[in-house]
């Protein structure tokens, strides 16, 4: 249901909570680019886990913050290049229309339209946080009216008629990232084998 809802939706990962579905995006996005940071916008809420609750939050560790996840204005699309053009960020997380409105400004059309050709022109993933407005206000997603297609997109609660319940959506071949199906790294393994044998002694065969 969620797949033929929602356009962007090629592929459909459920968990816990909203919260976790923001956590997944960026455990994606990173194993996806192969980058650590992370870029939001203030006032935008996406949940209390340390990576991207404000800063000044009781509990959270301002210096992890300050290391990977970057904060900047909403609005002002020369300060989202800047940023991109450093070519660092996982990905670029977004709340829906500006927020939760608790205090934030609400985002203008132009540029929020311009967020996912901007993101993808530096390697960078676009991240919609639809937990509050998805499947809330009408059957469906807010990135339906205003006709974007994101990368990953978060879904809560709503999806479940109101239970613990959230999603990630969006692209295969981001979402296929932790597929269960997809042959592991040999290498690990591997060198677990290795020293397990040197532990136990026996001798392991040179690879030449």
């Amino acid at each position: 249901l969620v797949k033929a809802i929602i356009p962007s939706a090629e592929r459909v990962e459920f968990v816990a909570c909203g919260n976790e579905a923001s956590m997944l995006t960026l455990r994606l996005g990173r194993v996806f680019t192969g980058r650590k940071k992370i870029l939001k916008f203030e006032e935008h809420f996406h949940g209390w886990n340390d990576q991207l609750a404000p800063p000044d939050s009781a509990g959270v560790l301002p210096e992890d913050n300050l290391i990977n996840t970057i904060t900047i204005p909403a609005n002002d699309l020369n300060r989202v290049e800047e940023e991109l053009m450093k070519r660092e960020h996982a990905v670029l997380i977004t709340e829906a229309g500006g927020g939760h409105m608790g205090g934030q400004i609400p985002l203008e059309k132009d540029f929020v339209q311009a967020l996912p050709e901007l993101a993808h022109r530096y390697g960078t993933l676009w991240v919609l946080d639809e937990v509050v407005t998805g499947f809330r206000e009408l059957t469906g997603s807010w990135q339906s009216l205003v006709a974007l297609k994101p990368d990953l997109t978060t879904l809560g609660k709503a999806i479940g008629g109101g239970l613990t319940v959230g999603a990630v959506v969006g692209r295969a071949d981001i979402m296929d990232a932790f597929n269960p199906s997809r042959p592991i790294q040999p290498a690990f393994p591997l060198a677990l084998l290795c020293c397990h044998s040197q532990e136990v002694g026996f001798s392991v065969p040179s690879a030449t």
